[in-house]
């Protein structure tokens, strides 16, 4: 298995994530998101669909560059499939 290309995926899954929770924080910042946990502190909820979301995001990016002729390790395919599929259950 290619581990830079592993890396590199979990590093670019990284950033999508967190330009998603910067993007998306006026959206969880309003009142419907919000609740309180069992330490009564206010947290917004529903932020974990940002994980899939970046999954997701870094698995499409990575198949249109092997579909245009990037050199993407067969190796890797099983496992990046995986992954989205756990994210998609998520």
């Amino acid at each position: 298995m290619n581990v830079v290309a592993v890396v590199g995926a979990v590093v670019a899954a990284a950033v999508v994530a967190a330009v998603l929770w910067r993007a998306m924080q006026p959206t969880f910042a309003v009142d419907l998101f919000r609740r309180r946990n069992h330490r009564d502190l206010e947290l917004p909820t529903a932020v974990g669909v940002i994980i899939p979301i970046a999954v997701l995001g870094v698995e499409a990016a990575i198949t249109v560059a092997d579909a245009i002729g990037a050199d993407v390790d067969a190796a890797t395919i099983p496992g990046r499939r995986l992954a989205v599929l756990a994210a998609a259950r998520r």
